[in-house]
């Protein structure tokens, strides 16, 4: 299933049936057609083992999730504050592989991920501003 979001930039995400991730938009206030870019090609992310979940962090920090094929735990993600560029890297480190598809959610300071591992547990992956942004583990 596509991921949708309006903040700050209207998107529609979705992953392909090579397992590729990508973005339809519409920059706001210019000539509102929407435009195509393949995440995947963009980043060199691995392809995606299942649907994408996303998150808001601050109405700035845009982020997408997902599983590659091994089960770790992928995000894409672009900082309007920032670069305005699209980046891909892995979420935490030595994680039980997930197992099913995520669901993340983004508030005000931080964003947590939701998942289940092999085992049947669930795991909780958060993210803080005052915690230098980096991400903590609850199993």
């Amino acid at each position: 299933a596509p991921f949708t979001n309006c903040t700050p930039t209207p998107g529609i995400y979705f992953v392909d049936k090579r397992g590729a991730i990508h973005e339809l938009y519409i920059n706001a206030g210019t000539d509102w057609t929407w435009k195509h870019l393949d995440l995947a090609a963009n980043t060199d992310a691995p392809a995606a083992q299942d649907d994408l979940s996303g998150a808001v962090m601050d109405g700035k920090i845009k982020s997408l999730y997902f599983t590659d094929v091994s089960g770790t735990i992928r995000e894409l993600y672009i900082d309007t504050g920032r670069d305005s560029r699209w980046h891909h890297h892995t979420v935490g480190e030595h994680l039980p592989p997930a197992h099913s598809s995520l669901w993340a959610m983004g508030y005000d300071g931080g964003k947590s991920i939701f998942y289940t591992s092999l085992d049947v547990h669930v795991h909780q992956l958060y993210i803080f501003k005052h915690t230098d942004y980096k991400w903590s583990h609850c199993d």
